[in-house]
C-alpha cells in the first residue's frame, strides 16, 4: 500500500507531493469516493424517503 503523503526532506513539516501526477492520483481517489458515498445516499433515500 503507498502512502498517501510523501513528506519532503526539508525543514519544514508540511507533506508536499512529489509530483503532479501523485496529486491527480489522490484527488481522484478522493472523488471516486465521495461519488460513492453521494450515490450509496441517493439509493437510500430513494428507497427510504424520510417525507412521506
Amino acid at each position: 500500500m503507498k502512502r498517501l503523503f510523501i513528506v519532503s526532506p526539508s525543514r519544514e513539516n508540511t507533506p508536499r507531493f512529489e509530483t503532479i501526477f501523485e496529486a491527480i492520483h489522490v484527488a481522484a481517489h478522493c472523488i471516486s469516493i465521495a461519488y460513492f458515498i453521494a450515490e450509496f445516499i441517493a439509493e437510500f433515500i430513494a428507497e427510504f424517503p424520510p417525507f412521506s
